[in-house]
């Protein structure tokens, strides 16, 4: 579905001579795209609100959600981190300037994060990708 979604979009003659490509197109909708594919798989409102938010600076969160900022606000660090990881390991498909204000060391603070932590997360994850591949592989 979500393919044929951006093919779609990219097809549309207005959208196409602004944006040229559908990269730039999902670079543009991912987060609406990301949020429709949440609700309709119903996850919880917690990680839907975090995939809405998690291009707004802290203050447009508090405005939004005054109640429930921290717990927003900490989970979009989370998912921060988890993009930087995933860009620096070379699994991405939007620009890696779409996140211009966005700094791992920013997220890393606030979660308490240092080099180590991050270094020991990394390899973890390169070994489940390893494994996952690996069991693929033998299905």
């Amino acid at each position: 579905m979500f393919p044929f979604l951006i093919y779609l979009l990219s097809e549309q003659k207005i959208l196409r001579n602004e944006w040229k490509s559908a990269e730039k197109i999902l670079q543009h909708y991912h987060i609406s795209f990301g949020t429709a594919l949440l609700k309709n798989w119903e996850l919880d409102t917690k990680t839907i609100l975090v995939c809405e938010c998690h291009n707004h600076d802290s203050q447009a969160i508090q405005k939004a959600y005054p109640s429930q900022f921290e717990d927003i606000q900490k989970s979009v660090h989370i998912f921060h981190v988890a993009h930087f990881l995933a860009e620096d390991l070379g699994y991405h498909y939007l620009d890696s300037n779409h996140h211009e204000s966005l700094r791992i060391e920013d997220s890393m603070q606030y979660l308490g994060l240092d080099q180590e932590a991050i270094d020991l997360v990394t390899a973890r994850f390169v070994q489940y990708v390893d494994e996952t591949i690996e069991a693929l592989e033998l299905a």
